[in-house]
């Protein structure tokens, strides 16, 4: 088997939102196996002053080591990186260089500071990314992955299948919709609701079979005011899910690149439960390279 995640990145900005991305850096390395982590902090070009008696660069680098040495349990490898710069574009760059399979990258709601990093990463970098909120639980024990029975959304159940152990309970999430011309058909949208219902319950099963996943449940949610992230996040709020599973979606490389609708939505309203959007890092990258040209 082969590991989808070895080499992670953790984008750390010297904010108390650094220390839940260690904690959860050091429970997710545990439980997937991570090969090496890094740990990395970018200091924007005006924040950087020569004239302080201690370069910041290195006042930093020594309390991300504090911080490390207190709260990171995992005996997965590690270095401290920190670096002078543009946050987004080196820790890009840091992607590639690293060949990083996995970025961590801090969510935050009521903390000091705001997500614009994390929303712009999510749609140029090629690998994928892990957002962590201010609060979560300690251990993951219940996982939601969200599809629509694609294959692109398939990566999601193959890395819960393959990475995480066997006593993590998995779910699967679809979201289907009545179209808008039922009412032709003569029902009611009632009755129409139930027949999209039912056709998403044979697409499940057709999925299951010809992916050998006999054993993992799916709660089939009504989307009927347009809005599936929404639903998404209600129905792993009421299971009380611990990381929620969602793939880029792309049909085509370059989609997969940049966030699908729904991955993006979710990313948007989501402050509460760990995400992870995956990406095909191998079929993005050549679209990534070429944005760093730019």
């Amino acid at each position: 088997m082969v590991k989808q995640f070895k080499h992670a990145i953790v984008a750390l900005d010297n904010s108390p939102m650094d220390i839940n991305l260690v904690k959860y850096a050091s429970m997710f390395s545990s439980v997937v196996g991570l090969e090496q982590l890094e740990f990395i902090h970018i200091i924007k070009d005006l924040q950087y002053d020569d004239s302080e008696d201690i370069p910041l660069d290195e006042k930093i680098e020594s309390s991300i080591q504090e911080l490390v040495d207190e709260h990171f349990k995992s005996d997965t490898n590690f270095k401290i990186q920190v670096k002078k710069g543009n946050p987004s574009q080196d820790l890009l760059e840091w992607v590639k260089i690293k060949h990083a399979d996995l970025m961590f990258i801090g969510n935050k709601d009521t903390l000091k500071g705001h997500n614009v990093l994390g929303t712009k990463l999510s749609n140029i970098a090629p690998c994928s990314l892990l957002f962590v909120p201010e609060s979560f639980n300690p251990e993951i024990k219940k996982v939601a992955i969200a599809t629509d029975f694609s294959e692109q959304s398939l990566s999601g159940v193959e890395f819960v299948k393959e990475a995480m152990p066997s006593n993590i309970e998995s779910e699967l999430i679809h979201v289907f919709v009545v179209p808008s011309g039922y009412h032709f058909s003569g029902k009611t949208y009632e009755e129409f609701s139930e027949i999209m219902k039912n056709n998403a319950e044979k697409d499940y099963q057709k999925f299951i079979k010809k992916h050998d996943l006999h054993g993992i449940n799916c709660g089939f949610i009504l989307d009927d005011d347009d809005n599936p992230a929404d639903k998404i996040l209600n129905q792993s709020k009421v299971h009380e899910i611990d990381l929620l599973v969602v793939s880029s979606q792309g049909r085509s490389s370059w989609a997969g690149l940049v966030l699908g609708s729904t991955a993006a939505k979710i990313l948007k309203i989501n402050r509460a439960i760990p995400l992870l959007i995956l990406k095909n890092k191998k079929e993005n990258l050549s679209f990534f390279e070429a944005i760093l040209k730019v």
